[in-house]
């Protein structure tokens, strides 16, 4: 029984850390798009 808890906890870890991670990388092409949008000047650019 301990080891399927454990595995549950290691399991729900690893969701939350992927998430993160995906979130964490949403903002960095955020940031990197708006700072690229400033450089060019200006501007309009749609896309991911």
């Amino acid at each position: 029984a301990t080891q399927q808890m454990g595995a549950i906890v290691f399991m729900s870890a690893c969701t939350v850390f992927s998430f993160a991670l995906f979130y964490m990388i949403i903002e960095l092409h955020k940031y990197y798009y708006l700072r690229k949008h400033i450089e060019d000047g200006g501007k309009i650019r749609i896309g991911f």
